[in-house]
């Protein structure tokens, strides 16, 4: 029983995810979500309390994804600067494969419900990895002597808004361009 529910859970979550690709939070409603999940109204409030709540926890979804394809393949005996390229390379290759993430992150990144969430421990735990990292790389002197938040959020939008361009123009994509777009995130963030 326990397997269905999480299963139910995550239809209601991908449901969501893809209408508010489509149609932005204000133009996707409950019943909208009902539907496309193939669920009843009440069995979104047996899981969320509401659609802020959908909302707050498929954008939480959606970090812990890119969080985890971010540091694949990053080996802690690498150069901290080299974890740092392959987790911006990896985390635009995730947006690339992977459209109505990149459009649900940027609107929600956008929205008021970023300052909600970003004060929840599960948000916190997300974002440990990069933080971890971004202080190895200020320990070492590579890095901005900016507070670790800020750095974490300059390279969050760099990356992001690269996404978002390489969305309309898949020759940003192109190893060259994509290595040089990388070094320019970098060149941002070093001393």
């Amino acid at each position: 029983m326990r397997e269905k529910s999480q299963e139910k859970k995550n239809g209601i979550l991908q449901a969501t995810l893809e209408l508010v690709a489509q149609q932005g939070f204000h133009g996707t409603s409950i019943s909208q979500i009902a539907r496309k999940a193939g669920v009843n109204v009440g069995s979104i409030y047996y899981y969320f309390e509401s659609k802020d709540d959908i909302l707050n926890a498929l954008y939480l979804d959606c970090k812990a994804r890119i969080t985890e394809c971010a540091f694949c393949g990053c080996s802690e005996s690498e150069p901290a600067d080299i974890r740092l390229k392959n987790m911006v390379r990896n985390i635009i290759h995730f947006f690339s494969e992977n459209r109505t993430e990149l459009s649900f992150i940027a609107q929600y990144e956008d929205s008021p419900y970023l300052s909600e969430v970003m004060l929840t421990a599960e948000y916190a735990d997300i974002l440990k990895p990069y933080i971890k990292m971004l202080g190895e790389l200020q320990t070492v002197g590579l890095i901005k002597d900016l507070p670790v938040g800020i750095l974490q959020s300059l390279i969050s939008g760099a990356v992001v808004s690269f996404a978002r361009y390489c969305m309309e123009h898949a020759e940003a994509l192109e190893e060259t361009a994509l290595t040089s777009a990388i070094d320019a995130i970098w060149d941002m963030a070093k001393k």
